[in-house]
Order: C-alpha cells, then structure tokens, then sequence
C-alpha cells in the first residue's frame, strides 16, 4: 500500500468557497473539522465514517448494553456500534443506496462480500432478513448453553429471485420468542439458510421453534449443532412444511413434539438424540421422504397411541443404525405406526431394552441392503 502525506498549501477565498479536486482535504477552522471534496461541491463534504474511500468494511457490531451511544451517530465499528440489529440492516442498505459499499454488484444485486453482523450483547427486537449475504453472529462460544438473545422473531423472507442470491444465516445466537414462531423461513424464492450454533426457544405454546413454508423449488434449510427447546404444549419444535431441511447434531429439551416433514418436504436427521413426552417423536405426512441416521428417538409419553414415527399419506422413511425408545406398556404404542403406502426403508434399528418394538402392520417394510457384490 502506497502512503502519501499530506502536503499544505494556501488557497485564495475563504474554505467554505473552496472547491479543489476530488479527492483532496481541506481543514475549516471555523469548524474546526477536515472536509473532502467531490470536485463539486464548495467548501467540500463532511467526512464521516465510513466514507467512499473507506469500502472495506463487512463486520458491523451491534452492542444494546450500550448507554453512551447516540444511535444517529452509529457507524457499527466497535468503539461506536449500532444498537439494534433493525438499525446495522437499516445502515447496510444505505450504502447500498448510495453506492459505498464494499464489493456489492449493483447489476446482479448482490453483496459479493458477505455482510457480518456482529452481536455483543442481547436484544430485544423482531427482525426480517430480505437480502442475501448479510450473515448474524453471536460473540459467544456456545448459544446453547452461554447465550447471546435475539429477543423476538427472526423472518427470513428470501427477496432476489435467483438462489444464489439468496444465502442466509445465523451463528452462534439464542432466539426467544413469545406468541409466533420463533424462526420462520418463508417466501416463494429459493434460497439457503444456515443456522450453526443457534438455540431457538419458544415461550408459548402452539408455536415452533422453527417454522419452515418456502417454496422456492430447490430451497434448503441446514441446521448444524442446533438446540431447541419450549416451554409447555405439543407443538412440533421443527416444522418443515416444504422443500429440503438437513439436521445434524441437534439438542431437544423434552418437551412436545420434535420434528414434522408435510406435503412433498424432504430432510435428514443425523448423529442426534432427541426427545418427546407427548404424540410421536418424528412424523411424515403427505409425500415426504426422510433419513435418518446415527440417532435415538426417546418418547417418554405413559399415555396411550405414543410413538417414535407417525406415518400417513405416501411419506417415506429410510435409516439406519437409529434407536427407539419407546415405553411398551401401552398396547397401541409402536416404535413406527403407519398406513398403508408409507414406506419404510431400514438397516440396523435398535430397540432399548423393554421398550416398543412394534411397526404397522400396513407399512411396507424393507430391509436395505448392506452386503457389497464383488465383481
């Protein structure tokens, strides 16, 4: 990088006449402040932070504990963060207005530069992502079990047409909310939703934790290391009501139901223990297709018609090396309890030690192959 000093001269007129090049410094001792001229206008602009010489910029902090702020001052660097995460949104497409941020695409829309928005202490707001490539991410080690709270619902509501414009994610944040779904993925564009690291809480019953309505044909939801938990009622924590949602490594506190796949959704559940005390721990409806993998399925339910997978429509399920544990002592439990044109595809399934080892008899079962042909 090539430094230049600042080299001082004396110019005719008063500064507040003074054009110059664009480009150029000028000090206003009357105000006491450095301007910069756009070659246009006098006495040239106020330099604030950031300005157009100053693109670089893709980590904005936001810090609520903050009292000393003036929220109109705000320019999201860590000594002088944004409040809200409305407000860094609010900032971040300003700039896009005004054409100053760093490597963002006005003809194809997108920000080429992912947008960090980073949070360092919880917050109480509803927020709506629309744009793609402008991630959120929690200061913390562990959402799960050392939290940083968003505060209220997260909507991501994929805005561009094209997918690849459409990457969403949370990081590392704890999400609380009361009387609506705590995350929703809506919309009819396609996109990408990643959520690693996040707790989501529902504090009301009937609601989700995760509420997943988009149709954008090819959209995929993943979830990594996720925990999700609620305070009473049956309502499944995950809902997926269509397209694709990968699940990996998730923590359930018990209470509800875990996981529904409606209409034509598909998903997989890998390497997870998860838990319910009411209804069936997964169920698949309409024309879903499921796999599992690595998991236990745990059921703590003593009422009658409890299970471990409830199956109707035409769904499908395919798993292997996968656990359920499911109490026996109610004769219409099952460990999978279907109708006929369910499927289920399995290898390996485990039964805890005198629990329910049932399945439909409607069901279509069958045994996958796990011999390799050599030829």
């Amino acid at each position: 990088m090539t430094i230049r000093k600042l080299v001082s001269k004396a110019v005719a007129g008063t500064v507040g006449a003074y054009v110059g090049r664009a480009g150029e410094i000028s000090f206003d001792p009357t105000l006491g402040a450095f301007k910069l001229s756009d070659g246009v206008t006098p006495g040239g602009i106020a330099i604030t932070e950031p300005t157009a010489i100053n693109t670089a910029d893709n980590r904005w902090y936001v810090d609520p504990s903050r009292t000393d702020i003036n929220p109109a001052a705000s320019t999201g660097n860590v000594t002088n963060p944004f409040l809200t995460i409305t407000a860094a949104l609010a900032y971040i497409e300003a700039r896009i207005a005004d054409g100053t941020l760093s490597n963002f695409d006005p003809t194809a829309g997108i920000v080429l530069n992912p947008q960090f928005i980073v949070l360092t202490s919880s917050t109480v707001e509803n927020i709506t992502l629309t744009r793609g490539h402008i991630y959120i991410v929690g200061e913390t080690p562990n959402a799960g079990h050392v939290p940083i709270w968003i505060r209220g619902t997260v909507t991501i509501t994929p805005g561009a047409v094209v997918k690849n414009t459409n990457d969403f994610g949370l990081f590392h944040v704890a999400v609380i909310a009361s009387g609506a779904h705590v995350i929703t993925v809506n919309g009819t564009n396609p996109a990408r939703v990643y959520l690693e690291d996040v707790y989501a809480y529902a504090n009301t019953s009937g609601y989700s934790c995760v509420y997943m309505t988009n149709s954008g044909a090819t959209t995929k939801l993943e979830m990594t290391d996720c925990r999700v938990s609620r305070a009473s009622g049956s309502t499944y924590l995950i809902d997926v009501q269509s397209e694709y949602c990968k699940i990996d490594n998730l923590e359930t506190n018990g209470t509800g139901q875990v996981l529904n796949y409606a209409n034509a959704s598909t998903g997989t559940l890998l390497n997870s223990v998860i838990d319910a005390d009411t209804g069936s721990v997964v169920t698949l409806s309409g024309t879903a297709q499921f796999g599992m993998g690595n998991c236990i399925l745990n059921n703590t339910s003593t009422a009658a018609n409890s299970h471990g997978v409830t199956m109707s429509g035409t769904a499908t399920i395919q798993f292997g090396v996968c656990t359920f544990n499911v109490p026996a002592a109610q004769a219409t439990n099952r460990a999978i309890n279907g109708v006929a044109g369910n499927v289920v595809l399995y290898s390996g399934p485990i039964f805890q030690y005198g629990t329910c080892d049932k399945i439909s008899t409607a069901i279509t079962l069958i045994p996958l192959d796990t011999t390799f042909t050599a030829v």
